[in-house]
């Protein structure tokens, strides 16, 4: 793993993992603008306020959404699999599903996997 911070980020690459099982714990401020992408596997986010950019290309995306009314720009989509996005009330499965909405907030989601799941979850 590598963690490359600066004044207002901090990147981390996390490369050469074994092919079968491999998990890691990343632990951020509560308050953090998340950016990832993943070739394989699942992505979990849980008790993360802030900007929510996610894509996979095979797997499950599990993101909770603690205020769903704190997003703005909000958008989903998966190719071949299912979308749930109980936070927005809206459940999808099949060929190319989507959705694009626009809420009040100040923040923006963004997930996106080419096959597999998409799980977003209000706390409220």
């Amino acid at each position: 793993m590598t963690i490359k911070p600066s004044a207002s980020r901090a990147d981390i690459y996390v490369t050469g993992t074994p092919h079968n099982n491999f998990r890691a714990t990343i632990e951020v401020p509560r308050h953090s603008n998340l950016w990832a992408r993943l070739t394989a596997g699942q992505i979990t986010v849980e008790n993360v306020e802030g900007d929510k950019d996610m894509e996979l290309l095979a797997g499950q995306l599990e993101i909770e959404i603690p205020r769903p009314d704190d997003y703005g720009h909000r958008d989903a989509s998966v190719s071949a699999g299912s979308l749930d996005a109980s936070a927005f009330n809206i459940s999808k499965g099949g060929l190319f599903r989507s959705f694009h909405d626009q809420g009040p907030g100040k923040y923006r989601l963004h997930a996106h996997a080419m096959t597999g799941e998409i799980d977003l979850h209000s706390t409220e």
